[in-house]
């Protein structure tokens, strides 16, 4: 059996390289991610479309993480730093590089990411996108 940090880990580096079918093999088929706006996302598929999307606006989206709080019940915690600079119809934007503290709560099942949580201020990257604080983003 992995540990519990280590699929994490693995998890966050295809993250990193922007490598869906590394995510795809990372988490179960009915994983779910909560972004932090509390916009849910159940299931492989959509789960990989969303990556896919991110990735297109945030082409050099990173997490780097700093500690792990691990549980009983196959939860873990990780804190750091994530970041990355906003394009817009594939075009970068001029100074849109943000960076914010960030935190994730992952639960696991059977050595792969079922529950991924994100917990972060995400009001950098809004600014960056001409959002005001308390507008949709949709």
């Amino acid at each position: 059996m992995a540990d519990s940090t280590d699929i994490l880990t693995r998890y966050m580096a295809a993250i990193n390289a922007h490598d869906a079918g590394a995510i795809q093999e990372l988490i179960s088929p009915d994983s779910r991610l909560v972004d932090a706006t509390g916009v849910e996302i159940m299931g492989a598929t959509a789960l990989n479309d969303a990556w896919q999307a991110y990735f297109a606006m945030i082409p050099d989206y990173c997490i780097r993480p700093e500690r792990y709080l691990t549980s009983p019940g196959g939860w873990v915690a990780v804190f750091g730093r994530a970041g990355g600079s906003y394009a817009m119809g594939g075009v970068l934007v001029p100074d849109s590089e943000w960076q914010i503290p960030f935190a994730a709560l992952a639960r696991l099942q059977n050595e792969r990411v079922a529950e991924w949580r994100i917990f972060c201020d995400n009001e950098p990257l809004r600014r960056i996108m001409g959002f005001t604080s308390g507008e949709a983003s949709s």
